[in-house]
């Protein structure tokens, strides 16, 4: 199975009509041998999640703009236009969203938790219309997923000094969520993606603050002191819910 990345910036009818060429057309391997053609197997969307962190008042209406059209509208509307080749081979779509931040929805993180729970309704609503088609969309929640060959995560605690899942297990996921007789509406893939997601529907968000190393002051949210500058204490803490709950 082979992945073909597209520019979802650039997504546009003209490009519908070469993938669907590129999947109606004989192909020749070498010359001489029997033709084949390529299918559809699904449509995989990732999303930049990348967002501004800080108090909410400090976030300027350019940025909250900013962020709602490149990670919520465009990717609705880059989903829009890929629908019809999904419907028309009869494939699947994927979308792959962190899900830490949007679970526990802590102090600071305003547009991360906004932009999270606005693909998860899309996602949720859209799943369901498909399904009226028999045709099948998967959220695809993600942890901390290790990068081999390098230190960053595709998401992850501040300060963790626990490993994240391997990516292989993400690949495996994927690899399911495409061939699967019936996927499954949801799933959870990498270390803390379950666990918080549990935990962000019942823990209370000022014990989810204090967690993260914030506290009051003088009716004031801010971030711990020296103790709680390399997140060490309260990614400890972490730690210990995510093996309780797993």
């Amino acid at each position: 199975m082979d992945i073909m990345p597209l520019d979802l910036n650039t997504v546009s009818g003209g490009q519908q009509d070469r993938f669907h060429r590129l999947f109606t057309t004989a192909h020749y391997a070498v010359e001489g041998v029997q033709p084949h053609r390529l299918t559809l197997a699904g449509v995989i969307i990732i999303p930049s999640m990348e967002a501004e962190v800080g108090p909410f008042a400090d976030i300027s209406a350019d940025v909250w703009s900013n962020a709602l059209n490149t990670k919520v509208f465009d990717t609705i509307l880059t989903t829009q236009q890929l629908v019809p080749l999904v419907e028309d081979f009869h494939s699947r779509i994927l979308l792959l969203t962190p899900s830490i931040i949007p679970s526990l929805r802590p102090p600071h993180h305003a547009i991360a938790s906004t932009v999270g729970s606005a693909l998860e309704g899309f996602s949720a609503s859209l799943a369901a219309e498909l399904r009226l088609q028999d045709l099948y969309l998967s959220h695809l929640k993600l942890g901390s997923v290790e990068i081999p060959g390098s230190r960053k995560r595709l998401e992850g605690t501040s300060g963790s000094k626990t490993k994240g899942t391997p990516m292989r297990k993400l690949q495996d996921t994927v690899f399911d969520a495409l061939k699967a007789k019936r996927p499954s509406a949801v799933y959870h893939v990498g270390r803390g993606s379950l666990t918080y997601s549990v935990v962000g529907n019942w823990l209370p968000t000022g014990l989810v603050g204090m967690m993260m190393g914030f506290r009051k002051t003088q009716g004031e949210l801010v971030e711990e002191g020296e103790s709680q500058d390399d997140g060490s204490d309260s990614s400890m803490q972490w730690e210990k819910v995510d093996q309780r709950v797993v």
